[in-house]
């Protein structure tokens, strides 16, 4: 039988504008200082010709062709869906056992328009219906609520579009007003680098901290989030080869109808709807092959079609047994 566990799954969330810094990006993987990152949420990586250099090969790499912003994800034992790839907002989400995390990696370029680009953003989280998540970004803007009352060449009040999105979503503020800059120049200091999030997830974002490491005019944010998870006992998910040949028997003659059933498919929902019916008819067969499992039996290879036989063998040789010896 399985059984669970409440375990705490803590990731470490690394997040900076690399100013399209080659040495930047390269040096990315051996930034750790503050830990070792899990995730790391991206604003002008360096490119050449469309792709990403100088990131592992074995990290998990969400970016578009020309994108300015990238989610990547360090750790193998996380999972990734990527629910938006655009080349200033890039939506992912991770899975961490039974928990489900949507990062937001934002960028405004200085030149675009504020309000333009809050609009955008707001479609996209309509689009995925998106109801938690955290968000980190270089804005371009600044605003007491992030950063001191220090001017720059941006207005005093250039925020308010974005201000007016966090309230809309009731979203929480992490940064510390009180931190170092997160941008800096020969010219001045400004805050335009932000940490956003639900308000759920706000009480689990720990550790949130400004470092200066980063071979760029930006600074490092870095910050920590402790998800609630279940550790399943995966003894339940041991199937002896038998089993296995038997489900993936189940599974091609199931896919064997899938052409035609993709084929009628014509509308993105439709899409979801198959996904949706393919993953429950695997989960219900994982189950069907593993639920009915005899107490005292102790071999991986026995399964319920042998227990069955076992069973029939014993009432034939009891019919026999009273035809050879008639009461």
């Amino acid at each position: 039988m399985s059984s669970t566990t409440n375990v705490t799954v803590v990731l470490g969330v690394f997040q900076a504008n690399l100013g399209r810094s080659k040495l930047a990006t390269k040096e990315l993987p051996n930034l750790t200082s503050n830990g070792i990152p899990d995730v790391y949420l991206i604003q002008e990586h360096y490119s050449y010709k469309g792709e990403v250099k100088g990131l592992r090969l074995s990290w998990k790499v969400l970016v578009a062709d020309g994108g300015k912003v990238l989610v990547a994800i360090r750790n193998n034992n996380i999972n990734v869906i990527a629910r938006h790839i655009g080349k200033e907002i890039g939506v992912a989400d991770l899975l961490c056992g039974t928990s489900t995390l949507t990062v937001i990696s934002f960028y405004i370029p200085p030149s675009q328009s504020k309000t333009q680009a809050i609009s955008h953003l707001e479609e996209v989280i309509e689009s995925l219906n998106i109801t938690s998540f955290v968000l980190g970004g270089d804005i371009n803007m600044r605003s007491l609520l992030w950063g001191p009352d220090i001017p720059d060449h941006r207005a005093s009040d250039d925020g308010g579009p974005f201000v007016d999105f966090i309230l809309k979503h009731g979203l929480n503020i992490i940064n510390d007003p009180n931190s170092i800059s997160t941008f800096e120049t020969k010219n001045g200091k400004s805050w335009i680098d932000v940490t956003v999030s639900t308000s759920l997830l706000s009480n689990k974002i720990q550790d949130w901290t400004v470092t200066k490491e980063v071979f760029s005019d930006h600074s490092s944010l870095t910050f920590k989030i402790a998800l609630d998870a279940f550790d399943l006992n995966r003894d339940a998910l041991k199937f002896s080869q038998r089993k296995i040949c038997r489900l993936g028997n189940m599974v091609a003659e199931k896919f064997s109808q899938a052409e035609a059933e993709i084929n009628n498919i014509h509308s993105k929902k439709g899409l979801e709807d198959w996904i949706h019916k393919l993953t429950c008819f695997i989960q219900s067969v994982c189950r069907g092959n593993n639920s009915h499992k005899a107490v005292h039996l102790r071999v991986p290879w026995w399964d319920t079609e042998l227990d069955i036989q076992r069973k029939k063998t014993r009432a034939l040789r009891f019919r026999y047994q009273r035809c050879k010896n008639p009461l």
